[in-house]
Order: structure tokens, then C-alpha cells, then sequence
């Protein structure tokens, strides 16, 4: 047995080489044992994969909503606010 996946693209690819396999021995043998192993695979797969795009879709976000309070500082330290304007700006950008 191998080594346990540790991050969500290994177990991706754990699960699409299960799927390609099953697939492989589907066409070989026409067993419809292999076709539901196949189709139980690539559908953990694609879920997975889905959860990877959405992770990375999060981590975008992140970087732009960081790059516009990084932004909305600038402006802030260069004009003169008081708190509560400097809190409600940053919170607007942050949770707009």
C-alpha cells in the first residue's frame, strides 16, 4: 500500500488513476463491475477537483480584497480621517 495522500490534488489524482484504471479494465473485459467502479471514481475525482477550484477561486478573492485594503491604508494614511471613518472604509472594502 502506498503512501496517504496528504494534500487535495494527490487524493485527485489518486482517485482519477482509480477511475482510469477501472476504465481500462471496463473496455478490456465489459464487466459492468468495472464501469461502476469507473463512474464512482471519476465522480470523487470531479468533486474533488471542484473543491480545488473553489479553494483557489477563495484565495484570489482574498489577494484582491488584501490588495484593496492595502489600497484604501495608502489613501488613509495620506488624508487625515477620523477612526470611525478609517474603521467603517476598511470594513466597507473588506466586506463589500
Amino acid at each position: 500500500m502506498g503512501k496517504r495522500p496528504e494534500t487535495l490534488e494527490e487524493w485527485q489524482e489518486r482517485y482519477q488513476k482509480k477511475a482510469d484504471t477501472a476504465f481500462d479494465n471496463y473496455q478490456w473485459t465489459g464487466d459492468g463491475k468495472y464501469e461502476r467502479q469507473y463512474s464512482e471514481y471519476e465522480m470523487i475525482a470531479s468533486c474533488i477537483q471542484t473543491t480545488i477550484n473553489a479553494r483557489d477561486l477563495m484565495k484570489q478573492e482574498r489577494a484582491k480584497r488584501a490588495r484593496n485594503c492595502e489600497w484604501q491604508c495608502d489613501k488613509l494614511i495620506k488624508a487625515e480621517y477620523s477612526r470611525s471613518e478609517v474603521i467603517k472604509m476598511l470594513h466597507d472594502a473588506i466586506y463589500w
